[in-house]
């Protein structure tokens, strides 16, 4: 979305700063808003720009809409396009999906707060790993996979980072099993969690080679 002036990311004023000896901007500023549940597209700043985005205000075609739908759930044992329905606002990049012997279907991914400005504000803290959970038809569940991490904090000492997954690829679930595993590949692991996506021991570290090995295999299982 593009605004004609400056929008403040911190109540009625800006964090970090304006430099108030810089000239003046004539140049329109591009904003990015997250829609929420509510079907509202905010900003960072709690400023509601729904009436924009949509074309209410006449700055778009009026009805303007982005639809979120992360999954696409069809009734196998009647398969049509008017049947389909879709779970929505599980992630902004998911990675990889398995459903377990109950049922319930998991998702690995990223989550990114690409709404927040600036960069001295972010320092670091720029999206969340997460599992998304459902049943169909039922609401989502959505766990940090990172729950040791506290995100007021710009940086963590080596022994948290270790601890850390990363570009989640991967998630398998095995009938008997309570228990599923996902691959880490940005971080060289592998993750055990249960149910609720509680890790369950401390991350198993793989070399490059063994990842891209399992991570091959995975594919050629369940993509080709």
């Amino acid at each position: 979305m593009v605004a004609l002036f400056l929008v403040p990311n911190s109540g009625t004023g800006f964090n970090p700063p304006l430099n108030l000896s810089n000239p003046p901007s004539t140049e329109s500023n591009t904003l990015i808003v997250r829609k929420n549940a509510a079907g509202q597209w905010m900003d960072d700043n709690n400023h509601n720009w729904t009436n924009i985005v949509t074309g209410g205000a006449g700055a778009r075609t009026a009805g303007w809409d982005m639809p979120d739908r992360d999954v696409a759930v069809i009734n196998a044992n009647s398969p049509s396009t008017a049947s389909v329905t879709y779970q929505a606002r599980l992630g902004n990049i998911l990675m990889a999906m398995a459903v377990r012997p109950s049922g319930e279907v998991t998702i690995v991914g990223t989550d990114a707060t690409n709404e927040i400005r600036f960069e001295p504000v972010l320092n670091g803290k720029f999206l969340r790993v997460n599992m998304s959970r459902f049943s169909t038809g039922g609401a989502n569940t959505i766990s940090d996979l990172n729950q040791h991490i506290n995100y007021a904090n710009s940086s963590l000492p080596q022994a948290q980072r270790e601890l850390s997954i990363g570009d989640p690829r991967a998630i398998v679930w095995k009938s008997g099993w309570l228990q599923g595993v996902y691959l880490g590949m940005g971080s060289n692991n592998v993750v055990t969690i249960n149910a609720t996506g509680v890790r369950v021991g401390r991350p198993s570290k793989w070399a490059k080679a063994q990842l891209d090995l399992c991570w091959t295999r995975y594919v050629a299982r369940h993509m080709c």
